[in-house]
C-alpha cells in the first residue's frame, strides 16, 4: 500500500487526520456509502487540505477501535480489511471497505430504529426508515 496509489480523494477514497472516536458519525456513514455502492478505503493518519502524511500515534489502538465501532454501530457488519502501512517513516492506516453483499446503514442514536428485514438479492436488506 502507497499514498499514491490513492492519491486523488473522490467517490471511493476519504481521508482522515485522526480517528474520531467521540463522534464518528462521519466516518462510519462514509463506511456505509462505500459498502453500499462500489466499496472505498479511508485512509487515517493524512491530512486531506493540503494533502500531507500527519501518521497516527498508537496505530494498533486505532485499529482496535476501528474494528470495534464498525462492529457495534454497523447492522449488518461490512466487508472490510485493515492495512497499515508507512509513509514518510509515519504509520497510516488504509481501512478498505468491500461492496455489499448485505447492504448496511450506521445506527442512528438520536432517533429510535424502526427497521425492517427484507429478502432482498438472496440475503436479507435493513431498510432504516431515516435513511
Amino acid at each position: 500500500m502507497n499514498l499514491n496509489d490513492l492519491l486523488l480523494e473522490g467517490s471511493s477514497v476519504d481521508y482522515k487526520e485522526a480517528l474520531e472516536t467521540k463522534k464518528p458519525r462521519s466516518w462510519l456513514k462514509s463506511i456505509s456509502a462505500f459498502a453500499n455502492s462500489f466499496g472505498g478505503h479511508i485512509v487515517f493518519g493524512v491530512r486531506d487540505n493540503p494533502r500531507e502524511v500527519c501518521g497516527l500515534d498508537n496505530p494498533q489502538e486505532v485499529i482496535s477501535k476501528i474494528t470495534e465501532l464498525i462492529k457495534a454501530r454497523i447492522d449488518p457488519t461490512p466487508r472490510y480489511q485493515l492495512h497499515a502501512f508507512a509513509e514518510d517513516d509515519k504509520i497510516c492506516i488504509d481501512l478498505e471497505i468491500q461492496n455489499g453483499p448485505a447492504y448496511p446503514a450506521p445506527e442512528n442514536k438520536t432517533r429510535p430504529c424502526l427497521s425492517v428485514l427484507l429478502p432482498f438479492r438472496g440475503c436479507l436488506r435493513r431498510l432504516h426508515p431515516q435513511w
